[in-house]
């Protein structure tokens, strides 16, 4: 199982990910490191037709619920419809500001959502 690093609030118990030294929920900074897992559902996404320095133009961006809990955004490899199954990695590319890592985000093995008969992917 592929893993990403995050933090842990010992106070309320919420998971951030990347890791953070402060609980977003204003708890203060008792947070510990942790690893969880890179699996999880694409709950959004848009293709973004502005020019970036490194990207080129019409790149796809994406919102991963993972199945920790934690929501990421990430750059989308190829384009894929919204509640597929997902695997987000940390991306070699330096992070635009130098402080978080990039999240790539690729189809797993069992892909995209079916239809269940009513007209809806689950």
């Amino acid at each position: 199982m592929k893993v990403l690093s995050g933090s842990r609030c010992r106070k309320c118990d919420h998971l951030s990910v990347p890791p953070g030294s402060y609980c977003p929920s204003g708890c203060g900074d008792d947070m510990v490191k942790e690893s969880t897992s890179s699996e999880g559902v694409l709950y959004a996404s848009s293709v973004v037709h502005i020019t970036h320095p490194t990207r080129g133009v019409d790149y796809a961006l994406g919102y991963v619920d993972l199945d920790a809990g934690p929501r990421v955004l990430g750059i989308l490899d190829v384009p894929m419809p919204l509640g597929s199954r997902v695997s987000v990695r940390t991306s070699d590319d330096e992070s635009e500001n130098g402080q978080h890592p990039t999240f790539r985000v690729r189809l797993t093995h069992s892909g995209v959502p079916q239809e269940d008969g009513s007209g809806h992917r689950g």
